[in-house]
């Protein structure tokens, strides 16, 4: 999410959901089509023994997905701008990021 006066996403987010924002409720709600499973897995070439993790996330509905990963990205407080050259969202390597990393014409690079 854009923020504005150097509010953190995880904050605004947390601001929504106190607020009962109708348009965060309404997304909200998705999470219930969101199905989480983990797998373990015994590595075979690991000598020191353990166990490995994954966490698999599935839905039915594409817009259950994307809230999930806007409620992530908010959570890890991950700032986005907007391109001053194609003027899309992006996540910024750095505070200073003007420009993403795509290409808008593919015979000059630019």
């Amino acid at each position: 999410p854009r923020t504005e006066h150097s509010q953190r996403p995880s904050e605004l987010l947390v601001e929504l959901a106190e607020n009962g924002d109708p348009t965060y409720q309404k997304y909200h709600k998705l999470e219930d089509d969101i199905h989480i499973q983990t797998r373990y897995k015994r590595p075979a070439d690991n000598k020191k023994g353990g166990i490995s993790a994954a966490t698999f996330y599935a839905s039915d509905t594409l817009p259950a997905l994307l809230f999930l990963e806007f409620i992530q990205m908010c959570a890890q407080d991950l700032p986005v701008a907007v391109c001053e050259s194609c003027h899309r969202l992006f996540v910024p390597f750095s505070s200073r990021a003007k420009y993403c990393e795509r290409m808008l014409d593919p015979e000059t690079g630019a």
